[in-house]
């Protein structure tokens, strides 16, 4: 026998085997593979659906305190908008220049003190998210 002719054969040998081992490992462990998969999913599934449940069973009891919550965060973002940051800016330059007329700073001190009052709510309402959350936290740590 030649060379060639025995490298052949080896190689036939071997590939052969290995092809029915792959062709009965993919086809023989398919059903197991996706049965196995499907119940994966299905517990996944379940577990996110109680999760779920348990979200939906808490907004429920937080049903009465809905209204009181949109009311602490809607309004304070339906308050009026800033004036016009150019009316405020020329304001302040005049202001440092020292060319500020009685008027004008009456004008931007009514300008600042709605800022101040604005960032003031807007921490309160920080501060009330901040705590609803970490209510939320608890509640979910609870059971």
């Amino acid at each position: 026998m030649e060379t060639w002719q025995l490298m052949v054969a080896i190689a036939g040998s071997i590939t052969v085997p290995l092809v029915v081992l792959v062709l009965l490992l993919v086809f023989g462990l398919r059903p197991w593979i996706r049965d196995t998969i499907r119940a994966e999913l299905g517990d996944f599934r379940g577990s996110i659906e109680g999760r779920l449940s348990k979200i939906e069973g808490r907004l429920e009891e937080l049903g009465p305190l809905s209204n009181l919550i949109a009311q602490i965060v809607v309004s304070p973002l339906k308050s009026k908008p800033n004036p016009p940051v150019s009316s405020r800016n020329e304001l302040l330059e005049k202001w440092e220049r020292g060319e500020l007329e009685y008027s004008e700073s009456l004008k931007l001190r009514q300008i600042l003190q709605e800022e101040a009052r604005q960032a003031e709510e807007t921490r309160r309402t920080l501060i009330i998210l901040a705590l609803i959350g970490l209510a939320l936290y608890a509640l979910s740590r609870r059971s």
